[in-house]
C-alpha cells in the first residue's frame, strides 16, 4: 500500500521536476541568446568607438560620407560625430540592460539548480527511508 501512495505522489514530483528542469533550460537558453546579443552590441560599441575616434582625427573642414545603400552622400562633419555619440550612447544604454538582464538570468538559474538539487535529495531520502 505504501508503494502505491508513493506512486501516485510520485506522479506530481515527476512533473514537479520537469517543471524545474524545464525552466532551467529555458533560463539557459535565454542567457545565451543574450550572451550573443551582448556580444553583438561590444562589436557594435568597438566598430563606433573606433569611427568616433576617426572622426575626431579629422579637421573641421574634412569631407565626410555615409553610406546609404549602394551609395555615398557627402555628410556634415559635425552631423556625422553627433550621429556617432548618440550611437554610443545607445549601444551602451542596451549593453547595461543586457547585462542585468543576464545577472538577474544566472541568479534565477542558481536559484533553480538549488531548488533541483534539494527536491532530489529529498527524493532520495525518501526511497531510503522506503527501503
Amino acid at each position: 500500500e505504501g508503494r502505491r501512495e508513493g506512486g501516485m505522489g510520485s506522479k506530481a514530483e515527476v512533473k514537479y521536476q520537469e517543471n524545474l528542469v524545464n525552466k532551467f533550460k529555458k533560463n539557459k537558453e535565454d542567457t545565451q541568446k543574450l550572451v550573443f546579443d551582448l556580444q553583438k552590441l561590444q562589436m557594435q560599441l568597438n566598430e563606433n568607438a573606433m569611427v568616433e575616434r576617426e572622426l575626431g582625427l579629422l579637421e573641421s573642414d574634412a569631407k565626410v560620407y555615409k553610406m546609404m545603400g549602394a551609395v555615398l552622400v557627402p555628410q556634415d562633419l559635425e552631423e556625422a560625430r553627433s550621429n556617432v555619440k548618440k550611437r554610443l550612447e545607445f549601444i551602451r544604454s542596451e549593453e547595461s540592460r543586457v547585462k542585468q538582464r543576464i545577472t538577474k538570468l544566472q541568479e534565477e538559474e542558481t536559484k533553480l539548480r538549488e531548488e533541483i538539487i534539494a527536491f532530489q535529495a529529498k527524493k532520495q531520502q525518501q526511497q531510503q527511508q522506503q527501503q
